[in-house]
């Protein structure tokens, strides 16, 4: 199950059976108000960046900003058709440590990323008695690149200035400026005391063309009151619940649900490609070195070995 989409607010019946089969699954919901023109992305995305985690070694601070990234990307697929191959990609280049974070998603959910950071420092901000990781402080200045494959001859390549680090105020001031869609985004990782991912998610509240400014100003006031994304799905909020939320007095109708996953596509075969493209003087110092040439893939960690042997067949047209 996917992709879900609805033509008519669902029944109990069916309410009850996404909720069995979505309980353990990252997703993603789309909704819309009944009589304006304003629809939310709510994602949950804690299996999906605890894999990341894992996958890269993460420390629980870049894991942090590395999550936002990937909830971010998610969100930003609304950019992108459902369904189909066509992909975006979400960078995060700073000139401090974090350097450079990318997260690529397809029109199916798929979520894989790749990190330039090894190590990031700790830090906290208070906000009143609380205390939260300060990922803008950590992130500092840089910029946020989109790039939208969608099967055309060249991707379309968006760019900003960070204007927080916080990345869910930059990707707002991204589709502002390069998508001329005002919207209100937030993304939120919570590490536990075992410096694991516990939770991860984020929403997106766009009002569209048409909408009365009496629900827009509404609206901005509801996203200004919303608790953390983080506190919501630790007290058991679902992606829908938050939507209704975020809709509540509005009508909210739930349009689709969407699966979300961490998931590489690279193989042997793609990297045989990569290999072939190295210059002859390259491969032959390799082997002068090493018995095996490697390659591994910086978004699953999955490593392909070939022999000197093999790059002869792949050279005259074989396969290895």
């Amino acid at each position: 199950m996917p992709l879900r989409d609805f033509a008519k607010p669902l029944d109990e019946e069916t309410k009850r059976d996404l909720k069995d089969y979505f309980k353990d699954r990252d997703y993603m919901v789309i909704a819309v108000a009944e009589k304006e023109p304003i629809r939310v992305y709510v994602v949950k995305a804690t299996n999906s960046v605890k894999e990341a985690q894992m996958i890269h070694a993460l420390s629980p601070m870049l894991a942090a900003i590395t999550g936002r990234v990937m909830c971010g990307a998610l969100l930003l697929s609304s950019l992108i058709k459902h369904a189909t191959n066509q992909k975006l990609l979400l960078r995060l280049e700073t000139e401090g440590p974090v350097k450079s974070i990318a997260a690529e998603v397809d029109g199916f959910g798929n979520v894989r990323c790749m990190v330039s950071a090894q190590n990031v420092p700790f830090k906290v901000r208070h906000e009143g008695d609380r205390k939260k990781l300060d990922i803008g402080g950590v992130v500092g200045s840089g910029r946020l690149v989109v790039v939208k494959d969608l099967g055309m001859k060249e991707p379309y390549v968006g760019v900003v200035p960070l204007v927080s680090g916080e990345i869910g105020e930059d990707i707002a001031y991204y589709l502002y400026k390069s998508e001329q869609i005002p919207s209100a985004v937030a993304v939120g990782v919570l590490v536990g005391n075992d410096g694991m991912v516990a939770h991860a998610g984020g929403y997106l509240v766009q009002p569209l063309g048409g909408a009365s400014p009496k629900a827009v100003e509404a609206m901005e006031e509801r996203v200004r009151k919303m608790p953390s994304v983080t506190s919501l799905l630790s007290e058991g909020k679902r992606p829908e619940d938050i939507a209704s939320m975020l809709l509540e007095g509005m009508g909210p109708h739930l349009l689709s649900l969407k699966e979300v996953k961490y998931y590489c596509p690279c193989s042997k075969k793609v990297v045989e490609s990569v290999v072939m493209a190295l210059p002859d003087e390259e491969i032959e110092r390799i082997f002068k070195e090493h018995e095996i040439l490697e390659v591994s893939c910086n978004f699953c960690g999955k490593r392909y070995s070939f022999t000197e042997e093999e790059i002869r067949r792949l050279r005259r047209g074989g396969s290895a």
